[in-house]
């Protein structure tokens, strides 16, 4: 299929779903082997919220007539996440027409492929996804045990063009699943130049880039175990030995090398046993070389008192070293009377040892005190506007005050006398009792009572505008009143 010319990476274009980055949905390739129906996914992640790994099965069934997806598939349901993006995912239901998808993710637009993004977009609404705690609830904040389809509706027209005499162009459409929609929502989504993964040549290649998008969000390098990464991230075929899989590898690789995205090295950790590390070209990071990086292993470990680093290095992947020695830290940082013993458990333990009640990652700490920044400046900015508010307030008071004053100055005797029995006639009883002893303490003393610039708020706010008026008070209210007084 042709593409257009191939680009450095510059800038991003699309989104990507989190849970659709972390899994493969769909086979390696063109077809299933055997003509399967059904593909089987499992790891486990660390789940800081329990402080232990959670084991994740996820189960892809594709059905009868049309099969699993396939990667060309994968392009077309990324092609919907970027037409859902352009419309800010306003709305679960998406209207287009199979010119516009074909356009987006660069197929040549004749009746072959118009045929297949029909045959694709069928294909999703028909796949059942299950997950045993594979796929993340952003809204929930929990793993999913649930079963459901990535689309959940359909509707292709056959007068997308138009053409001929009479006939009015209709659009198609296609409805998110009721997951899927609730993660966009929930802003469940990452950033992706796609593209330039619509550029990339190898399907494998496309597959991991978008795995290591993600990963590479909060850290420079990160490793997998050769065959859990091969079989449960990329989809080889459990079958494959080291030789093969390093070989099914290779071209994707080298084209994320050369294409300025990662670079590769592999780690031997014992008999059979590798990890495969990549280090983010993107953020200039070097990648140390495999010796190099297993000696400072053993280092940090010798360092704690482990005194058999060399086999722990060459038996357990690096990531579980490096969690147990963050583990160990921790909890000697907080008095607890650990010693090297309690290390090498806990990167020997099938499932590792759970840190201590109320362990936070350097990562939570670095993204509270974030939060805790962010929080302050959103008050510094609130107080501002506050001030702000109230100057605007009093000005426009003084403004209202100024007219008043003026406004009295002017009245004769009489009127001043009738302003005041007015004020008294609509004040409260209370307030009546008040300002007649005002009033008549005044007049005692020989002053007029509109002379108490006091007294002439209170005259004008308290008993003259009417409550409407009070609470929408502004100098065209004290105009019209001031006019017809």
């Amino acid at each position: 299929m042709s593409r257009a010319k191939p680009k450095d990476i510059q800038t991003t274009t699309g989104r990507d779903e989190m849970n659709l980055a972390e899994f493969p949905l769909s086979v390696v390739g063109k077809r299933a082997p055997g003509n399967a129906k059904t593909l089987h996914f499992q790891d486990e992640v660390w789940d800081r919220s329990k402080k232990a790994y959670v084991p994740r099965k996820l189960t892809i069934t594709g059905s009868d007539l049309l099969g699993l997806p396939t990667s060309l598939d994968d392009e077309v349901l990324l092609g919907c996440v970027q037409l859902t993006k352009e419309s800010d995912f306003g709305n679960r239901k998406v209207r287009f027409t199979r010119y516009e998808l074909m356009e987006r993710i660069g197929w040549k637009q004749d009746g072959k492929n118009y045929r297949r993004i029909s045959e694709s977009l069928d294909r999703w609404a028909g796949t059942l996804i299950i997950s045993d705690k594979a796929f993340w609830d952003k809204a929930g904040q929990c793993w999913v045990k649930d079963s459901f389809n990535i689309l959940d509706r359909v509707i292709l027209s056959d007068r997308e063009s138009g053409d001929g005499p009479g006939n009015k162009r209709r659009r198609s459409s296609f409805i998110w699943g009721d997951f899927m929609w609730k993660s966009f929502q929930a802003g469940n989504l990452k950033e992706l130049d796609f593209d330039f993964w619509l550029s990339l040549n190898s399907p494998v290649a496309k597959r991991l880039y978008r795995l290591l998008d993600k990963r590479f969000y909060n850290r420079k390098v990160v490793t997998f175990d050769l065959h859990r990464l091969a079989q449960e991230k990329v989809g080889l075929s459990r079958k494959m030995h080291t030789g093969q899989i390093k070989e099914k590898l290779k071209p994707a690789h080298e084209e994320l090398n050369e294409r300025g995205v990662c670079r590769t090295e592999y780690v031997k950790r014992g008999s059979g046993k590798w990890d495969v590390v990549y280090g983010d070209i993107r953020q200039q990071k070097e990648l140390p070389a495999p010796s190099e990086n297993e000696q400072t292993l053993v280092e940090q470990l010798a360092v704690r008192g482990v005194k058999n680093g060399s086999e722990l290095v060459d038996n357990c992947s690096m990531e579980r070293i490096l969690e147990a020695i963050e583990n160990f830290d921790d909890r000697v940082a907080h008095g607890e009377d650990i010693g090297p013993g309690w290390l090498g458990k806990a990167i020997i333990h099938q499932d590792g040892f759970a840190f201590r009640k109320g362990y936070r990652s350097r990562e939570e700490i670095e993204l509270a005190v974030r939060a805790k920044q962010e929080e302050k400046a959103k008050r510094v900015i609130e107080e501002r506007e506050f001030e702000s508010e109230l100057k605007r307030e009093r000005e426009a008071m003084e403004k209202t005050r100024s007219l008043f004053a003026a406004y009295v100055d002017g009245l004769s005797e009489e009127d001043c006398n009738r302003l005041e029995m007015e004020a008294i006639a609509k004040a409260h009883e209370a307030g009546k009792a008040i300002l007649a002893d005002h009033v008549q303490e005044l007049r005692r003393r020989g002053e007029r009572v509109t002379e108490s610039g006091a007294l002439r708020q209170q005259l004008w706010w308290d008993f003259v505008l009417t409550d409407e008026e009070k609470a929408n008070a502004s100098t065209a209210v004290v105009d019209k009143k001031v006019a017809n007084a």
